[in-house]
């Protein structure tokens, strides 16, 4: 699976854009990043779950139609984690 970085966030992740992973539930990929790149996990998990104010979709789903942190991935599927910002 593909992870694809906000631009925001690639100060976290060594400027990478995309890290692509074998993972193949949330969990798994949560775990990787607790490792691989502490900075950006802290920065988007908290208390066992992604905060409500970042956007999550698997594909082009929102992950909580997909199952939220229980879902699971295919090796082609490509996950976008996204501040969300308002204005006007």
């Amino acid at each position: 699976m593909t992870l694809k970085v906000a631009d925001f966030h690639t100060r976290f992740t060594d400027g990478l854009r995309e890290i692509i992973h074998p993972a193949k539930s949330m969990e798994e990929l949560m775990d990787y990043l607790a490792k691989s790149f502490p900075a950006y996990h802290a920065a988007i998990y908290s208390e066992g779950k992604i905060p409500r104010f970042f956007l999550v979709f698997k594909n082009d789903e929102d992950l909580r139609a997909c199952g939220g942190m229980k879902a699971t991935f295919e090796e082609n599927d490509t996950l976008t984690i996204m501040p969300a910002f308002a204005g006007g």
